[in-house]
């Protein structure tokens, strides 16, 4: 029997600490290790959700128990009740190119990194108003990446890259 397997998510587990600045930046490459123009003519986006597990594979839906968010990125307005955002710092811009050297539009001083960066102050890691007890914990995430170079029955690719744990552990501070 023939099978194909469109999860190419790779799965990277997270530990950190309430009150702690959050910071992760990732390179995304294509399959020829060239660096990804996430900025050019059109920008990439990216989501990342912090929730807590879901059990049997229910899936948070508009209206339902939203409770168990920790944080998310903006432009997800499901989630737009969190009080924490996730900040998405791009560091391709509209005026990069290509980082293929081979290519006849490569042009080293504006070569694009592919990098891109997620990270929450340690004033947002600390959740005010929240007892340390209430929030710290076990929770999952998951960061998808938007393609808008990519359509799909006319909207932008979306494909979710990470995956994981998301471990906040307590912290002895009382004050971010």
């Amino acid at each position: 029997m023939a099978k194909i397997n469109f999860d190419t998510a790779k799965r990277l587990d997270i530990e950190c600490k309430r009150g702690d600045s959050f910071e992760l930046e990732l390179t995304l490459k294509d399959s020829s290790g060239i660096p990804i123009n996430l900025g050019g003519d059109n920008l990439s986006s990216f989501e990342m959700l912090i929730t807590q597990p879901l059990a049997g594979g229910f899936t948070i839906t508009e209206g339902s128990n939203q409770e168990g968010v920790l944080a998310a990125t903006a432009g997800m307005e499901l989630f737009a009740f969190t009080s924490i955002e996730i900040l998405v710092t791009l560091e391709d811009d509209g005026n990069s190119t290509t980082a293929d050297p081979a290519s006849d539009d490569y042009i080293e001083s504006t070569a694009a990194s592919g990098k891109v960066k997620f990270s929450m102050s340690k004033t947002d890691m600390f959740y005010p108003g929240q007892l340390p007890y209430q929030i710290v914990g076990n929770y999952v995430y998951d960061i998808k990446y938007i393609n808008p170079n990519v359509l799909i029955d006319g909207e932008p690719e979306g494909r979710t890259i990470l995956f994981g744990g998301f471990v906040l552990k307590g912290d002895f501070s009382r004050k971010p």
